[in-house]
C-alpha cells in the first residue's frame, strides 16, 4: 500500500513539474499563427528568421499570419523571400499567387498559380489545388481571355465533380 502510495505521489509530482516546464516554455511563431495571435506570431517568426534564415517554414506561417490580416502587399514580400530560398516550395508559390490574386495583379498571380501547380507532389492531398484552377479562371477572365478562362473552370469543375 505504501509503494502505491508512493508511486501515485511520484507520478503527480512529475506531471506538475512537465506543467511547468510546457507553460514557462515560450510558444514559437506557428503555434501563436494556431492560437489566432497573427501579430505576436509575426514578431515570434522575425526572431526565428533571424537566428536560421534557411528555414522555409518561417516564411509560409508569416505570409499565412499576413493572409489572416489581409496584408497582402506583407504577404507578396515574404513570400518572394522565401522563394529566393527555396524557388520550388509549392506553400510559398501557393502565398505569392494569393497575395497577388487579392491584389488583382492577375497576370503575375497567373505565373505563380502555374508555377505551384507545377511543382504540388501530391495534388489529390491538398485542398488548395481546385481553388488554384478556380482562382486561375477569375484571373484569366478578368485579364479577358476567355478561353483560358474556360479551361481553368472546366479543369475546376471536372476535378470537383470526382
Amino acid at each position: 500500500m505504501k509503494r502505491l502510495i508512493v508511486a501515485i505521489f511520484l507520478a503527480v509530482f512529475c506531471i506538475s513539474l512537465n506543467a511547468q516546464d510546457n507553460a514557462a516554455k515560450p510558444k514559437n511563431g506557428y503555434e501563436l499563427f494556431l492560437d489566432g495571435r497573427y501579430q505576436d506570431s509575426l514578431a515570434a517568426l522575425e526572431s526565428e528568421r533571424q537566428a536560421h534564415p534557411e528555414r522555409m517554414d518561417i516564411y509560409v506561417i508569416s505570409g499565412w499570419c499576413y493572409r489572416e490580416l489581409k496584408d497582402y502587399a506583407s504577404m507578396e514580400r515574404v513570400s518572394k523571400e522565401g522563394i529566393r530560398i527555396q524557388p520550388t516550395d509549392h506553400r510559398a508559390l501557393r502565398n505569392l499567387a494569393t497575395a497577388l490574386y487579392w491584389q488583382a495583379k492577375y497576370s503575375e498571380a497567373v505565373e505563380s498559380f502555374d508555377s505551384y501547380l507545377k511543382y504540388k507532389n501530391e495534388p489529390k492531398k491538398d485542398n488548395f489545388y481546385l481553388q488554384a484552377y478556380w482562382q486561375m479562371g477569375v484571373c484569366y477572365y478578368n485579364m479577358k481571355q476567355w478561353l483560358k478562362s474556360d479551361i481553368c473552370f472546366s479543369l475546376f469543375n471536372l476535378t470537383f465533380s470526382r
